[in-house]
């Protein structure tokens, strides 16, 4: 099993690495991840394009990327609100993660569009908090999640991947708001212990509209992952405990 799928329950610690030329990067950066690229992997457990659906018929969406740059919901922005790009406030476009290597200028003018970046730690509540003010009384049309190496630093233990589970499905819209998650492979969830197979028996049995993938290759390098696709139809609808 090589480094990456093993998703330990003790995650390392988040950290930099020196290059060749002496620049510092993150261990798992991930350059140029266009939202197009996150369709290509969505699409493991999104055939019929919900997603896209739900940019096309959405006039001011509210959009979190979780691990991630600015990339992705700039690039979304650009595709389905095109008037963003001239400055027109068309939603909010919400990027969290550890690094933000985006100059003033880009950050300035992404403000404008209103896209914002986020700096916070998963693992750490504060985060979830600024990620809902941020928001504010809105809640998210689409929650999205492809973190890739990312993974590596988050824990697989149960009782965090269940509070994360729950703090995503809260920020969601009850009027068809999407979430959308890379996941470890459905192996290595049952082997840590969250027992994901009968979650989603629970899942369909509430009426909850899902798809889970259990493992495919990514296109980050032919890893293991898996991916979750899950939809909030009703302010009633709560997931089920594991």
């Amino acid at each position: 099993m090589g480094k990456h799928e093993g998703f330990p329950s003790n995650p390392q610690k988040y950290k930099r690495v020196s290059c060749d030329n002496g620049d510092t990067v993150p261990s798992w950066k991930i350059y140029q991840n266009t939202f197009a690229n996150y369709l290509r992997d969505f699409a493991e457990v999104d055939p019929d394009q919900k997603i896209v659906t739900k940019l096309e018929t959405k006039k001011d969406p509210v959009v979190i990327d979780l691990m991630g740059s600015t990339d992705a919901v700039s690039s979304l922005q650009k595709e389905f609100f095109p008037s963003g790009i001239l400055k027109k406030k068309t939603g909010t476009f919400v990027a969290v993660g550890l690094d933000d290597d985006r100059d003033e200028v880009t950050r300035r003018k992404e403000a404008s569009r209103g896209i914002e970046f986020i700096y916070g730690n998963l693992t750490n509540k504060k985060t979830w908090d600024k990620i809902e003010s941020t928001i504010g009384e809105e809640n998210a049309d689409i929650v999205m999640e492809r973190g890739y190496g990312g993974l590596w630093y988050v824990p697989t233990r149960p009782l965090y991947q269940k509070a994360v589970m729950n703090r995503m499905w809260k920020l969601l819209s009850p009027d068809g708001g999407i979430l959308a998650v890379q996941t470890p492979p459905e192996d290595i969830l049952e082997k840590r212990g969250f027992p994901i197979g009968s979650w989603l028996t629970k899942v369909a049995e509430s009426g909850i509209m899902h798809n889970f993938v259990g493992e495919f290759c990514s296109l980050d390098g032919n890893i293991r992952y898996g991916m979750l696709l899950l939809q909030k139809n009703s302010p009633e609808e709560q997931l089920p405990d594991l």
